[in-house]
């Protein structure tokens, strides 16, 4: 299988993004915008990109969501813009959710909403990959109808990590896509696929080299390409994914059972993941957020979420400003097991050590 068996317990970025039953109304600062240019492919036609805009990671705050409504009717209403490309800046396509508006509420449509318009787009619309796609960057990305992604990017759908599911139609785009057998293990994994793995599951269409311009101007001339194309295929809310073999199911709820033995969210994403073989995607999407509802309220998912903020708070040590300096040598008391193994790590990348041990034949071995 191209996907890790382990999960992956801590996540570098809270990914998360709800289910429109769960938006709550007007309240946030809009932070955050999305940037809108022209450019011409390599073949000559004109395609609008659209540059998400919140740093570090391009969080999908108010400000974002709104700018990638709005930014796509003007698109779309522009009758010179043939196709259109969306991509991030900041060397990141998107993380997901904006974290801070889950205490203050979130202003702007809901991500599901914005997705479903960029999907309905009589444009070809291509997302232009750099960095990473998590969570609702990722949903956002299965809504265009082609991904063009660097060698270094990375695609992940792991709120199963915080112990939900993704609820912007993650559980039914993507069985559309690759299938239902390796989109259990991709979210129910909660572990992200490189760029060439994500490649050779069907997520992405092409991999590039080069820097971020490189990869958005070879979006750009991709996007050239698809002008006049039938997108229909494309949409893949419009079809029903292909329902796997009769004990697929059972034997993936076996599997994660046991994986992650007591954990609800991977057997609510497999529900929700069924739901996209058996039903068209609207009904589907009505599971996907009954089972997120579930698990959004339910103490798993409180009690994932308090671990991941305590986490992040013991790494900041309160009065503290000054900022680290160039490692140049490292010194290392104890050259046991552990110690010897970080001796040589460093040893690996150029970096001088001075080791100490009570015990001349530790040092000596």
């Amino acid at each position: 299988s191209a996907f890790p068996p382990a999960p992956a317990r801590r996540l570098l970025f809270f990914s998360v993004c709800c289910s429109s039953a769960f938006w709550p109304g007007p309240g946030a600062a809009m932070k955050g915008a999305v940037q809108y240019e022209k450019r011409s492919a390599a073949g000559g036609a004109c395609v609008a990109v659209l540059t998400m805009d919140h740093a570090p990671v391009n969080a999908l705050s108010a400000g974002v969501r709104t700018g990638l409504d709005e930014r796509l009717k003007e698109a779309l209403a522009d009758g010179g813009v043939q196709a259109i490309v969306v991509t991030g800046a900041h060397g990141a396509f998107c993380a997901g959710a904006d974290i801070s508006e889950f205490a203050s509420g979130m202003a702007g449509p809901p991500l599901p909403v914005v997705i479903a318009n960029i999907e309905a787009s009589s444009k070809p619309v291509v997302a232009a990959i750099d960095g990473v796609s998590l969570g609702g960057g990722c949903e956002v990305a299965l809504g265009c109808h082609f991904r063009v992604a660097s060698g270094r990017s990375a695609a992940g759908l792991p709120e199963v990590n915080l112990g939900i599911l993704p609820g912007a139609g993650g559980t039914q785009r993507l069985p559309r896509l690759i299938g239902a057998d390796p989109s259990i293990d991709f979210m129910c994994s909660g572990v992200p696929l490189p760029a060439a793995q994500a490649a050779k599951v069907g997520i992405y269409d092409t991999v590039v080299d080069g820097d971020n311009a490189a990869l958005v101007k070879a979006a750009v001339d991709f996007a050239g390409e698809k002008v006049g194309t039938d997108l229909g295929p494309r949409r893949l809310s419009t079809f029903t994914a292909k329902a796997p073999a009769a004990d697929v199911f059972k034997a993936k709820r076996a599997q994660y059972e046991k994986l992650r033995k007591g954990e609800l969210a991977p057997q609510a994403i497999i529900t929700c993941i069924e739901a996209a073989t058996d039903r068209p995607f609207d009904q589907g999407m009505g599971v996907e957020g009954k089972e997120f509802g579930k698990l959004l309220m339910g103490d798993q998912a409180r009690a994932l979420q308090y671990m991941f903020f305590a986490e992040r708070q013991c790494s900041k040590v309160p009065g503290l400003t000054a900022k680290p300096g160039p490692l140049d040598s490292v010194g290392i008391i104890g050259a046991g097991l552990m110690g010897g193994g970080i001796a040589v790590c460093f040893v690996q990348k150029g970096v001088p050590v001075v080791l100490k041990d009570a015990k001349q034949e530790w040092l000596d071995a």
